[in-house]
């Protein structure tokens, strides 16, 4: 789960699909507009840190119009602008353990 803070501070949330060191997919039903800037806080899994970074929607995709559609109504790339070096470290971290042989 990302909980997204917009310009306005209005906040919204999502669930983020896609995690990298440049940025994060996301599915939500609240709409973001490409350009937008959002301010995100996450957890990743098994961890206790807080990741918290600004960002910047890159792309957009509305899945609204899909005949039958049942799934959230947005997906967004939103690319990292800033990410503190704690959280670049939990992020970087998390995705070498994610991707490690078993």
């Amino acid at each position: 789960i990302v909980h997204l803070q917009q310009a306005d501070l209005n906040e919204t949330g999502g669930k983020i699909y896609n995690l990298s060191t440049g940025g994060i997919g996301i599915n939500t039903n609240y709409p973001v507009a490409r350009r937008e800037r959002l301010t995100l806080a996450f957890h990743l899994p098994d961890t206790i840190g807080l990741v918290q970074a600004e960002g910047e929607v890159v792309w957009r995709q509305f899945n609204g119009d899909t005949p039958g559609h049942d799934g959230p109504l947005f997906t967004a790339g939103i690319r990292f602008l800033t990410l503190d070096e704690t959280s670049r470290k939990a992020v970087n971290d998390y995705i070498r353990i994610s991707n490690a042989p078993s």
